[in-house]
């Protein structure tokens, strides 16, 4: 018995009909061949040919830049947020720290590019950045620089430094052992003393979000690229740090300045459950919005003591609003005001400080000066009329 789709030529039943298949088959195999033969022609005569190890030159030259670039950012945020704290009033100033002027990470494939570190140099702590006239500039430290050891102990990884800096205070020299280029050096440093207890960092994140855990100011590379002045990083940090100084991280409340809106970072927003736990996270979140509101005000203030433009706080919200949509809205259990709200408040605040100077500023806004831990009772943050209203 013969398969129906391999007819014997001989057989009177071969006909036209039953070769068709074979026919469509291969025609469309020359026309895909064809199609083949033109882009695989587009492919390879259009441009320069690139190689595999030119691809992977240009990768680490990127990544090389990009490391650069995040430096930077680091080195503008800190500057920044230490100006801020410079200029807080004594009584609202955390505790002083000791302060060393650099920072540091162990030595991975980054910073083997970045530096130029020989492939011989297999681990180890690089200074990364070496603040202005800090310690550490003072005494002659450099970006590059790898740490051997501080007072005769080994300091070649983050922990052990960290355990060796530890429990030291300003006033204090150090010894310290470091590799720069091929020659071991040994440099004295001083350690300083830092006005307020609090670090400024950026996180290496695309989301557009900034937020503290009460000691630690975090500002994401993304929000970095929303903003577009020093003035409106400092206003951002401002509101951070005004969640410092009034305590709110203390009272377990929610500090992500947009944590529900872009990207958000966990743990930062209450999150709100339905059913019998409902009642209890909407008053959460109202409470959570008068410290926004307060922290927006204080914020305020601390940049204009700094010497920054507090008009900036208006553009930011206002951007917030045209960019990001979700930002426009506030719900009942939401944990922050919305934008308008933010906007409408702010521009009071500055037109208040441009006009009449912190002290009437804070006169009209803080009368009473109580002293209550519940911010409704001391955030005196003038009114909003209607916009965005609970």
């Amino acid at each position: 018995m013969k398969l129906p789709m391999t007819p014997d030529a001989s057989s009177p039943r071969a006909t036209p009909h039953h070769t068709q298949p074979t026919r469509s088959f291969a025609r469309r195999a020359v026309v895909l061949a064809a199609a083949a033969w033109l882009i695989g022609g587009c492919a390879t005569t259009v441009g320069p040919k690139v190689s595999d190890p030119e691809i992977e030159a240009a990768r680490r030259e990127l990544q090389v830049k990009s490391f650069h670039r995040f430096i930077e950012q680091q080195r503008r945020v800190w500057t920044i947020g230490q100006r801020l704290v410079n200029a807080l009033p004594p009584a609202q100033r955390p505790k002083s720290a000791p302060d060393y002027g650099f920072m540091a990470q162990e030595i991975d494939d980054a910073l083997r590019a970045a530096f130029g570190y020989p492939d011989t140099l297999k681990r180890g702590v690089a200074v990364t950045l070496v603040m202005a006239d800090g310690p550490a500039a003072k005494a002659g430290l450099r970006a590059g620089d790898v740490l051997r050891s501080v007072d005769g102990q080994d300091a070649s990884s983050i922990r052990r430094l960290v355990a060796l800096l530890s429990d030291r205070k300003a006033g204090q020299t150090l010894a310290v052992r470091l590799l720069r280029g091929e020659a071991e050096l040994d440099i004295p440093l001083t350690v300083g003393e830092q006005p307020g207890d609090i670090e400024f960092l950026v996180a290496h994140d695309q989301s557009v979000n900034a937020w503290t855990d009460g000691h630690v100011v975090i500002i994401t590379s993304g929000m970095l690229r929303f903003v577009e002045s020093d003035d409106e990083v400092a206003v951002v940090l401002g509101h951070e740090l005004a969640h410092i100084t009034e305590g709110h991280r203390n009272r377990e409340m929610a500090t992500g300045l947009l944590a529900t809106i872009v990207g958000g970072v966990a743990g930062l927003a209450t999150d709100l459950l339905p059913g019998p736990s409902l009642r209890g996270g909407m008053m959460q979140a109202g409470l959570s919005r008068e410290f926004e509101r307060e922290a927006d005000y204080k914020g305020l203030l601390h940049t204009f003591r700094a010497g920054y433009d507090v008009r900036a706080g208006i553009d930011v919200w206002e951007r917030f609003g045209t960019e990001i949509p979700e930002s426009l809205l506030q719900h009942l259990n939401s944990t922050h005001p919305s934008s308008p709200e933010r906007m409408v408040r702010l521009r009071k605040i500055a037109a208040s400080l441009k006009d009449r100077g912190l002290d009437a500023t804070i006169a009209e806004y803080e009368p009473a000066r109580n002293t209550s831990t519940t911010p409704a009772a001391r955030q005196g943050t003038p009114p909003a009329s209607d916009v965005g209203a609970p």
